[in-house]
């Protein structure tokens, strides 16, 4: 007997993994069940059968005993020596027949482990937890391990899909970023993971989410993000006029002013300022 993990998500009864049901034996309720399957074990019949002898066989040597006792108190030689002999091969009886016992507790003791493990008594296991039978177990295990990524196994047998924390992208405009959070939901036919994106549509998602992102912006947000842009694009041009200056360019502040008034387009696009 084995026992099965599982718990209900969304909806759903998934396995989650397989364990042992030998701490669930119950001792006393499984020894009241098995009490008279043990009686009639040929094994449990046989062990009865050698000790009635073993048993037997000591009463006729304490027989013997005692009557080799008897005849030394009345000064009988020969039936004393003759009991005292009784005596002696009932002893040499004794031990061979006790060499049987170890091969016959050993037998006794393994068909006990056997009818124990087939009529075994079971507590009910803990919430989440349920017992199963080994062929059951066996046959859901395998399915277990050969369940594919983006699946999980029912208490069913089935399969059913998990793509829970994947995102995806559906295409625009505008582009959607979506993802999946519960078990059994399915990608829509046009989404795209992330790894399926082209250079072109990342760059897309990009402006989108910059396009957003300002458009969110508070007004006094807005105002220091501008500032702060600006002097960034006035230091550019200054580096910029220095190095082509160092270069001999002639034209260097009027190259560098033309970067600069170009950046500024293209806050003022960005920004609507």
């Amino acid at each position: 007997m084995k026992t099965i993990f599982h718990a209900n998500i969304d909806g759903f009864e998934i396995v989650l993994g397989f364990g042992e049901a030998f701490g669930l034996i119950d001792p006393v309720a499984t020894a009241i069940k098995i009490e008279p399957l043990i009686k009639a074990l040929p094994e449990q019949l046989q062990m009865n059968a050698l000790n009635a002898q073993i048993n037997a066989t000591r009463q006729s040597a304490m027989q013997a005993l005692g009557l080799a006792e008897g005849a030394r108190q009345r000064k009988d030689a020969p039936a004393m020596t003759r009991q005292n002999a009784e005596y002696q091969a009932k002893l040499m009886e004794i031990a061979e027949l006790e060499k049987q016992l170890p091969d016959r507790i050993r037998a006794f003791e393994a068909a006990r482990s056997c009818i124990t493990t087939e009529n075994a008594a079971y507590m009910h296991p803990p919430q989440g937890e349920d017992l199963i039978d080994d062929a059951q177990a066996a046959s859901l295990a395998q399915k277990h391990a050969l369940r594919g990524d983006g699946q999980q196994l029912l208490m069913t047998g089935e399969y059913v899909t998990d793509l829970r924390g994947r995102d995806f992208w559906i295409p625009g405009p505008p582009w959607q970023h979506m993802q999946i959070d519960k078990l059994g939901e399915n990608m829509p036919a046009e989404a795209l993971a992330p790894d399926q994106l082209t250079d072109a549509q990342r760059e897309e998602i990009a402006v989108q989410n910059e396009t957003d992102r300002v458009a969110s912006l508070t007004p006094e947000e807005r105002a220091a993000e501008i500032d702060r842009v600006k002097a960034q694009t006035l230091g550019q041009a200054a580096q910029k006029r220095s190095e082509l200056e160092i270069a001999g360019d002639t034209k260097a502040l009027a190259k560098s002013q033309a970067q600069y008034q170009e950046a500024l387009a293209g806050i003022a696009a960005k920004y609507g300022a």
